[in-house]
């Protein structure tokens, strides 16, 4: 999974479940590869001791600041797996939701573009993304039309599409 031209990997969202276990897959998979985290809530930090993990505690809806941190690492390949990932908590506040799952895409990938950081960079999706889907359509491929039914799932297929918009218009390294 790791190629051995990624020596610095970037994970948004580290402290999440999917952050954390990617980030212990990747150090054994990849005995050269230093991994760097954001976070922003405490999570499943306490998973993340090694030395070849540095944490970084930041809100990425702060476009300045997560640039500054973007472009001092310098990152070969980003997973993007930060976001308000609660479904039912989605309905209750759908705005607050949508508004910080797709703004920390859009200044994630606009802090790679007009920075010309050259990265391969993973946006992170969920099956939410199909919603309640029929029996004839699984397993689930990716020509199962999208069809959101939180929140959440909308501001998941609102990641995927900026990954693809980004990728089209921009010719990003983008995999959504």
């Amino acid at each position: 999974m790791i190629n051995r031209k990624f020596k610095k990997c970037l994970i948004t969202g580290i402290t999440g479940s999917g952050g954390s276990y990617l980030a212990e897959y990747i150090l054994l998979k990849d005995k050269n590869i230093k991994i760097f985290g954001i976070y922003r809530s405490l999570g499943n930090k306490n998973l993340l001791k090694n030395k070849r993990i540095e944490l970084i505690k930041s809100d990425l809806c702060n476009f300045s600041k997560t640039q500054k941190i973007i472009k001092k690492i310098n990152p070969n390949i980003i997973f993007h797996l930060a976001s308000t990932s609660n479904v039912r908590e989605s309905f209750d506040s759908p705005k607050k939701t949508i508004e910080n799952n797709n703004a920390i895409t859009l200044n994630l990938l606009e802090i790679i573009r007009t920075n010309k950081i050259n990265s391969l960079i993973i946006i992170c999706s969920t099956s939410e993304v199909y919603g309640q889907v029929d029996q004839k359509f699984v397993p689930i491929t990716e020509e199962v039309p999208l069809c959101p039914t939180s929140p959440y799932a909308v501001s998941k297929v609102t990641q995927d599409l900026m990954g693809r918009a980004y990728f089209l218009c921009h010719g990003m390294n983008n995999c959504f």
